[in-house]
């Protein structure tokens, strides 16, 4: 299957890199291998028909505009893009600029931030498959990590621009406002983990309180947050239950989460991505644990925090170890996101394979 293919093959790339075994030793090589990569993936998510989540009503939408406008029932940014592409050009077209707006901004993301990219490309692609079947929260997504440049700056004005900017293609963006808040702080593991276990806690024994609280943020927001709330046990296409993706999403996340920060702890201090990127998966916890019992919808919101992971990852081939040990970890962690990959496929299988050229042919 194409999918397998491809995580095999970033994983075999990635271990090369981590082991000093790779093209990295050949700058213009490495350098065209990462982003010869990416085209693929552009070119595999430009080229498609009728695969990934939405299909029909994303293309019905496309159908439906004839003039360029900023005004239907989705978001403008995304309305503006396809109704333009559907008055002058076509899907496939459509499907490309889609495409390059998801993947490129996180790729070179990762290619100048992370210390070892075809990691993170790997860690990327099973966590998400690389934002090959993109919807408009893709888009947002990616907005998002190129915003991380003016976090990191301490550019406030212009990272709210890009927030604003990303609302345009999904409202659920601005759940990204308080990273630029975080971002810096030196947070101690202690409190960190306490804090996790504290609003576990709190959840469990507060949740129509919660509930409420955020059904008074008002408009569109409390519109959204009442409609999954009355689907709470509604699993929006997904093979997993909403019990089944609580469960799944704490034991996945805690590994991970506990992982990163002991064993980075003095780490943070040295790198400011780092310690950003750790501080934003915390974020993600927490939105995860109060939002996933309200509606495993909700629990959408933090895909934008969990991109964080293709920064964290990476940063263990930093620590000082002999040879046996790198081989270990790159085994831990192969096993570790190959269960994570496969929870993505199998979670919407058949709108993945097989994929459908839009020339006719099939993988």
């Amino acid at each position: 299957m194409y999918l397998y293919f491809i995580f095999i093959i970033l994983f075999c790339f990635a271990a090369g890199e981590c082991l000093n075994i790779s093209l990295r030793k050949f700058p213009p090589l490495y350098k065209v291998s990462f982003w010869f990569a990416i085209l693929i993936l552009i070119m595999l998510s430009t080229f498609r028909w009728e695969n990934g989540t939405d299909w029909d009503t994303y293309y019905s939408f496309f159908r439906y505009l004839d003039t360029p406008t900023l005004l239907s029932y989705m978001e403008p940014g995304f309305t503006l893009l396809s109704s333009i592409n559907s008055s002058y050009t076509n899907y496939t077209f459509h499907l490309g600029c889609m495409a390059v707006l998801s993947i490129m901004p996180i790729a070179r993301k990762a290619y100048r931030v992370s210390p070892y990219p075809l990691l993170s490309l790997f860690v990327w692609f099973a966590i998400s498959l690389a934002n090959i079947f993109p919807v408009r929260q893709s888009v947002a997504i990616a907005i998002f990590v190129f915003s991380w440049t003016y976090i990191d700056k301490r550019q406030v004005y212009k990272y709210l621009l890009c927030v604003l900017l990303a609302m345009t293609f999904h409202y659920s963006a601005i759940i990204t406002i308080p990273v630029y808040f975080i971002w810096h702080k030196h947070i101690s593991k202690k409190m960190l983990l306490l804090s996790i276990v504290a609003v576990s806690i709190v959840v469990v024994i507060s949740q129509d309180f919660i509930m409420n609280m955020l059904s008074n943020i008002g408009g569109v927001f409390a519109k959204k947050i009442e409609f999954y709330s009355n689907k709470g046990d509604e699993s929006f296409g997904s093979i997993y239950s909403p019990r089944e993706v609580l469960i799944r999403g704490i034991i996945n996340r805690s590994f991970f989460f506990v992982f990163a920060v002991l064993l980075f702890d003095k780490l943070r201090s040295k790198y400011q991505y780092l310690n950003g990127a750790i501080n934003m998966y915390w974020y993600s916890m927490l939105l995860f644990l109060t939002t996933t019992p309200i509606s495993v919808a909700l629990a959408r919101l933090t895909m934008y925090t969990d991109v964080s992971q293709i920064i964290i990852v990476p940063f263990v081939f930093k620590l000082r170890m002999p040879l046996t040990s790198k081989i270990l970890i790159l085994v831990i962690i192969g096993l570790y996101f190959f269960m994570r990959f496969r929870g993505v496929v199998n979670n919407y299988y058949d709108l993945y394979v097989p994929y459908h050229f839009v020339f006719g042919a099939k993988l």
